[in-house]
């Protein structure tokens, strides 16, 4: 059932590629001056929001929802071409508008808009599939999070008065606490397990349902509480939203605990989840103190937005991508013929090779973060640089896999094989 869609992939690797260029803008954005650096820090917020989050996280949707549902691709062939293509569009558009006005950002997310109501369009469609279960509820709930990030900055561009308190900084919120936060949850409770060789906790599983709801009910009310500067709805929220993550901690960590006859499978892949999902954590702490009104004697942003999306976010998603690639293209290429070769998913997975990279993509990202503790622009440099050449390394493994689907996919059976049924006559 869980085998590759060629549109998910194509578009997480894009994410992927989208993810280099950001760390280069990051390594010199400390030493621009003036209105230049400002331009290219706001082009790297809409390269990391958009390019790397937003497409990665959209295209292990896509294959979230075709493998659970069974569908066999996603279609027509022209939605397809324009889906992708319209969400690259929209992302050079807004990666330029910095550089020119603010009408080229309302053309840019009106570009990548596009490509978002496909993708919500489709998501729709298969929820009416009998097959229809956890945690694509997560991320049906996530995308309409999305769609409101998208519809807020329209808002804050077109310089329409509201009520709202729409600043860059709130509107991020939304994205982070709604839309990422939705799926990652999700993700992580449905993929771990599995990743590691394990399932999801059967007595837990009674309460995924209304786990979700309590996750989106908890993620709204915090949300608001930034769009309305409330400080009943920042604590109320904030409390019910920290709960919604230690109760899903609580489900991955008894779902990971490994029992007899099972073992941990693919050892690296913790490595890059666990210390992610602990700084992801440290992060948010931060976040919630500083609203409450504590006080520190650094500049809290750029260390609370490092810390939760390049030392924690960034590495649980570098994980996933290692894994998810590897595994759609055994499953797109291998299905039905595994016999016939000795490729497997471990070989895919490069791990001997990965174990000695993964250190340093760990300790890259805290270097950064260290040198906005220390308002060191040198140190912030430096850590960016070790996380290029570490990611590049990564890369090695990821894009090898990517020309080797190119060069064998023809080899590959037809779906119809794939899946048991037989051509029709």
């Amino acid at each position: 059932m869980f085998r590759g869609e060629p549109i998910a992939f194509w578009t997480i690797i894009s994410g992927f590629t989208t993810f280099f260029v950001l760390q280069a803008f990051g390594v010199f954005i400390p030493f621009l001056p003036g209105e230049l650096g400002e331009a290219m820090a706001t082009t790297h917020y809409f390269l990391v929001f958009f390019g790397w989050i937003g497409l990665v996280i959209l295209g292990a949707q896509l294959q979230f929802y075709r493998a659970l549902t069974g569908l066999r691709r996603y279609g027509p062939t022209p939605l397809r071409i324009a889906y992708l293509a319209s969400l690259v569009a929209g992302l050079l558009t807004l990666a330029l508008a910095p550089f020119t006005s603010d009408t080229l950002f309302l053309v840019g997310l009106g570009i990548y808009s596009i490509g978002v109501l496909i993708h919500m369009g489709w998501l729709i469609k298969l929820r009416t599939s009998p097959l229809f279960k956890f945690p694509l509820d997560y991320y049906l709930s996530a995308e309409l999070f999305h769609v409101a990030g998208i519809i807020l900055f329209i808002l804050y561009y077109s310089r329409i008065k509201t009520p709202l308190e729409l600043t860059m900084f709130t509107i991020t919120h939304v994205l982070t606490i709604g839309w990422i936060s939705l799926t990652l949850q999700g993700a992580l409770i449905r993929a771990l397990p599995m990743f590691l060789g394990q399932v999801i906790n059967r007595r837990l599983r009674p309460y995924l349902a209304p786990t979700h709801w309590f996750s989106v009910f908890s993620s709204l009310v915090l949300v608001l509480g930034f769009l309305t500067d409330s400080a009943l709805f920042y604590s109320i929220g904030g409390s019910l939203w920290l709960a919604s993550w230690v109760w899903t901690l609580f489900i991955l960590i008894t779902s990971i605990k490994p029992r007899p006859p099972r073992k941990l499978i693919h050892a690296p892949t913790i490595a890059f989840f666990l210390p992610g999902l602990f700084w992801m954590a440290l992060a948010s702490l931060l976040g919630m103190a500083t609203v409450s009104g504590i006080t520190w004697n650094f500049d809290i942003e750029p260390v609370h937005i490092h810390l939760a999306l390049l030392a924690g976010l960034s590495l649980i998603m570098l994980g996933a991508i290692h894994r998810i690639t590897a595994f759609q293209i055994y499953t797109l290429l291998y299905t039905g013929r595994r016999k016939e070769t000795a490729v497997t998913e471990s070989t895919l997975l490069e791990e001997p090779m990965v174990k000695y990279i993964v250190p340093f993509i760990n300790i890259s990202p805290l270097i950064v973060v260290a040198g906005f503790l220390a308002e060191n622009a040198t140190l912030i440099a430096t850590g960016g640089v070790l996380n290029i050449l570490s990611t590049l390394a990564l890369s090695v493994v990821i894009y090898s896999n990517m020309f080797h689907y190119v060069k064998h996919r023809k080899e590959a059976l037809p779906y119809y094989l794939k899946s048991g049924e037989q051509p029709s006559s």
